[in-house]
């Protein structure tokens, strides 16, 4: 029996609308998973071994095993040494540059306008904007769309016959599903041979 506890009150709430959240929600479900959402965490419950983990209404969740998957966190430490601007990530602006304008940084690492992605398209965006800038061309980095398209569905079809298969599809953000670590740390630990049948794509 697998669990899985999620502080918002949707899933992938970054990626996706509400619409997309419950769909995702429901496949999973449908997958044997169960989900509770805002679900705040205090604490694990056990003595030598973890039993269960503590939720902040008084609830303890049974448990043999926890995954605790709490995103990307930006080194900033050796920018911060360095005496540039820090706050979660390097501060920069729109050409990507630091506070010392012969400093650039892209990437997890980054924070611009307020914003620290922890995905890899952004990282993508602000690749090819820095580039363009070292190569003298004009360009600017005005943030990252954070919208993904997901669609659920139980059949799939075959060129034989019409088989019920689970599978989802992720599109325009490649790296949503995948970097889900929740979402990738449920479906792994309830690895029934329905979810190793499932056929997931992501296209950009």
């Amino acid at each position: 029996q697998v669990t899985l506890l999620h502080l918002v009150d949707r899933l992938m709430e970054r990626q996706l609308d509400a619409e997309g959240a419950a769909l995702l929600a429901e496949a999973i479900t449908a997958r044997g998973i169960t989900v509770r959402l805002g679900a705040a965490s205090t604490g694990f419950v056990g003595t030598d071994k973890v039993e269960g983990v503590a939720l902040q209404d008084g609830t303890v969740v049974p448990a043999d095993l926890v995954v605790v998957a709490i995103g990307v966190r930006p080194n900033a430490g050796l920018a911060r040494a360095a005496g540039l601007a820090v706050n979660r990530g390097i501060l920069v602006d729109d050409g990507l540059a630091t506070d010392d304008d012969s400093i650039f940084a892209i990437g997890e690492c980054a924070e611009h306008r307020g914003s620290v992605y922890g995905l890899v398209e952004p990282a993508h965006e602000q690749a090819r904007v820095l580039a363009m800038r070292l190569a003298g061309k004009p360009a600017a980095y005005e943030g990252s769309l954070l919208a993904t398209n997901l669609a659920c569905s139980r059949r799939a079809h075959s060129r034989r016959r019409r088989v019920p298969r689970p599978w989802c599809c992720a599109t325009a953000m490649p790296a949503s599903i995948a970097n889900s670590s929740c979402a990738r740390a449920a479906w792994s630990a309830a690895s029934s041979s329905a979810i190793r049948k499932a056929r997931c794509s992501i296209s950009a």
